[in-house]
Formats: structure tokens, C-alpha cells, sequence
């Protein structure tokens, strides 16, 4: 099973009629918006980004994203409730508050936020750009989780890539979000950046773990790309971290968090002790999806906006990442930059392999018509290089395996991208 082997193209309305058909009935759902703009564009960015400080140009991403929900879903009888929603992907705060408002709410009519205790809502923010007054309206508007993109704190790293926060700022914007009521505090940690050092990593980690205190920790490794991203190209140590280096700072953040009391989730992420991602991973019951994190496994994930990825039963399909393309998909024709249908045997395949990244170990029982002979042509590569163990009635991620993972997760990503989309 090659990671071309079954799959095909098809339509864009072969695939929006199988999401329609998977929205029925009793299945779940969950909604990602793509936000893509920033107020300057942070030169470690490795996302489908772009600066703008322009409220009309904003104001119109907007008014196309519910266009876009409305052209896809607007037929539908009833709306479909959702049991995740997520808005990121550049600076989601960016916009005023009436702005933000009138994007949540024409999304909700028609997916609106299931109200059963386990909904989860996560916004992406800038800690530079919050206030009390905004975190109350994200609350009211049906947000608990909230996630600011630091990267690193150290000053030095942060003058490197563009990034200015101070400790006393990110502090305020999370104590912020817990007065308003936020049930969940994300902060990113990105290493292998310009100017960073183990040493400088382990006085970044001691100040976010003490101070700041988040409930969850999401990290990952910066591997400058300047053919995809031309703005890699001002960085001026561009070269100066190795392959080396990174699996030096990633072996050391693992330490220092799991030493200040986080748990180790999948392959990059740490939450503190009492975080329910702990026991579901432990059940074997956490799952990710395009979409993200959870504890509740959706059969549907949509995205709306720029480059967003949609996915459905046996199906994947992302967005045109070029703005203009994406606001007139008539002119480039399609909405879509891919649309793609995976054999039985792959979608079996992707299941694992993302069961195994949250889970790090599975019940090979728990995918049935998938033998030893099919492990072998999706994971064999893996195994080989012990990564993947194979132990009889079960796979598993090796100590080795979890740390390489952790620190090539982007180039894995590509390597096997039938796997992961």
C-alpha cells in the first residue's frame, strides 16, 4: 500500500455532497476558521499568513468566510451542532470585538455550539492585543479554551523573528482569560529558532512554568523553509540551528516540563496533571484530526477560510491557500487546491498512525481487516527504523521514536502525507 495506491481525485461536489451525506443523522461534527491575518508578519511564521492592518480588507475575509459556509451549507433544512470550533491561524484578535462577534455568530447559525458540558471552543490570540473587556465577549460567545502564540520569551530570540511580549504581558493576558473563565490556557512554544540555546530554552521554560503556570503546552520545532516562505530568507542565523540542536532543545524541554509536573501527550504536547487529555490518552480514547485536539472523536472536521482543510469519511480537501483565488473560486476555478478519496486499507492506515500519535500505543484489534501484512506496507519504514515497535498485538511508539517524532513531525508530515491528510 503506497501512499498512492487508491487514492484519487474527485470533485468538488463529489466531495461536499459526502460531507452532507456524513453530516446526517447522529454523527458529530467539528468547525475550524481560518483567521490569517497579523498585524506584521513574525519572521519564524510557517503558516499561510499575511500582514494587514486594513479593518475593510478584514471586514470582507469575513463577510466571504460566511459566504463560503453559506454556499457550501446553506441548503441544508437544519443546522448541525458541533462539538468543537476553532478560530486561528494568524491573529484572531486582530479584528475589534464587534468584528469577532459577527464572525462567531454567522458561523453558529448554522453550527452552532452543542451545550452539553464537553463543548470546546479554542481561539488563537495575541496576548499583545487582549482586555478584560474582549476576553468576557470570547466567554459569552461560547469560547473555554483560549491559546497565545509566544513561541519563546527570552527577548533576544523574540528581537530575532520580530516578536515582542513581554513576561508581565502574556501573565496579564492569562490571568485575563481565567478571570473571564476560560477552562483551558494554551501557550505555543516554538524551538530551534534563531539566536535560542539550551541554556536560554531552560530559563524560558522555568519563568512560563512558574509564573505564567499554563494548563497545556503545545510545542514545535522551527525548520526555516525559505523556497515555501520567502520571509525565512530575513532571518540572518538562518542556518545556525542543526538537526542536532533541535533533538538537543526537545530532549531538554521534555525533561524540564515532565520535572515541572506537565504530563507528555502524544508526540508535542504537555498538560498539567489534572488535564483530561491525561486519562483519555491513557484510555487510548484521544484523538486529532485537522482540526486539532480531543477527547471525542468527530466524524466530520470542516474548515472555512484560506488553505482550510476539510475532512469527511474517506475524503480530505483544502482550501486555495492564495487569498484572491479563495474569495473568487469561480475565476480559479474551484474552491478547492485538492480534493482526494482514500482506499478502505488508507483510511484504516491514517487511523492508526494519528490513534498512535495522540495514544502512543494501540490495539492493533481495534482496526479490524488491517493484518500484520498491511502494517507492513503503511508503517514498515517506521519500524525499521524503531520509531514504530511492533509488539505482537499492539503498536507502539518507541521513547527514541516519540522524541524524533516530536522534533521532524513537519518533514514526517510530508513524508507521509497520506497518513496525516
Amino acid at each position: 500500500m503506497s501512499r498512492d495506491d487508491g487514492m484519487t481525485a474527485v470533485s468538488a461536489d463529489e466531495f461536499n455532497d459526502n460531507v452532507v451525506r456524513s453530516l446526517a443523522g447522529q454523527s458529530t461534527a467539528s468547525v475550524y476558521v481560518g483567521s490569517p491575518f497579523c498585524p506584521t508578519r513574525c519572521l519564524s511564521c510557517t503558516r499561510d499568513s499575511m500582514a494587514s492592518n486594513d479593518d475593510g480588507v478584514r471586514a470582507s475575509y469575513n463577510a466571504n468566510v460566511i459566504k463560503e459556509v453559506q454556499q457550501r451549507f446553506g441548503n441544508r433544512s437544519d443546522p448541525k451542532p458541533i462539538s468543537r470550533f476553532k478560530l486561528a491561524g494568524g491573529t484572531s484578535n486582530l479584528d475589534n470585538d464587534n468584528a469577532i462577534a459577527m464572525l462567531v455568530t454567522g458561523v453558529q447559525e448554522f453550527f452552532p455550539f452543542i451545550d452539553d458540558g464537553f463543548m470546546r471552543a479554542e481561539i488563537s490570540l495575541s496576548a499583545s492585543r487582549t482586555s478584560i473587556s474582549q476576553m468576557r465577549l470570547l466567554r459569552a460567545l461560547g469560547f473555554n479554551s483560549v491559546k497565545f502564540e509566544v513561541r519563546d520569551i527570552d527577548p533576544t530570540v523574540q528581537q530575532g523573528i520580530g516578536r515582542s511580549q513581554s513576561v508581565r504581558m502574556i501573565e496579564d493576558a492569562v490571568g485575563q482569560a481565567r478571570d473571564s473563565g476560560f477552562e483551558e490556557v494554551t501557550l505555543d512554544f516554538v524551538y530551534g529558532l534563531p539566536g535560542q540555546t539550551v541554556e536560554s530554552l531552560r530559563r524560558s521554560l522555568a519563568i512560563i512554568t512558574n509564573q505564567i503556570n499554563p494548563d497545556r503546552i503545545d510545542t514545535e520545532a522551527f525548520v526555516p523553509n525559505a523556497n515555501r516562505h520567502a520571509h525565512h530568507r530575513a532571518l540572518t542565523q538562518i542556518a545556525s540551528c542543526s538537526l542536532a540542536d533541535r533533538f538537543a532543545m526537545f530532549s531538554t524541554l521534555v525533561n524540564e516540563l515532565k520535572h515541572a509536573g506537565y504530563e507528555w501527550i502524544g508526540v508535542d504536547c504537555f498538560v498539567k496533571s489534572d488535564h483530561p487529555f491525561i486519562k483519555a490518552q491513557a484510555q487510548g480514547t484521544l484523538h486529532r484530526d485537522s482540526n486539532g485536539w480531543s477527547i471525542d472523536k468527530s466524524d466530520v472536521a470542516l474548515g472555512f477560510g484560506v488553505a482550510a482543510i476539510s475532512e469527511a469519511i474517506g475524503m480530505v480537501a483544502k482550501n486555495v491557500s492564495d487569498i484572491n483565488a479563495w474569495i473568487n473560486p469561480q475565476q480559479n476555478g474551484s474552491l478547492f487546491e485538492s480534493t482526494k478519496m482514500y482506499s478502505q486499507r488508507q483510511q484504516i492506515a491514517r487511523a492508526a498512525f494519528r490513534s498512535i500519535l495522540c495514544n502512543v500505543r494501540v490495539k492493533k484489534n481495534q482496526f479490524s481487516d488491517f493484518d500484520d501484512g498491511d502494517i507492513k506496507i503503511a508503517f514498515g519504514d517506521l519500524i525499521e527504523r524503531g520509531t514504530i515497535m511492533d509488539c505482537g498485538d499492539s503498536l507502539s511508539l518507541s521513547d527514541v521514536g516519540r522524541l524524533a517524532l516530536g522534533v521532524q513531525f513537519s518533514s514526517l508530515a510530508n513524508d507521509h502525507q497520506w497518513l496525516m491528510h
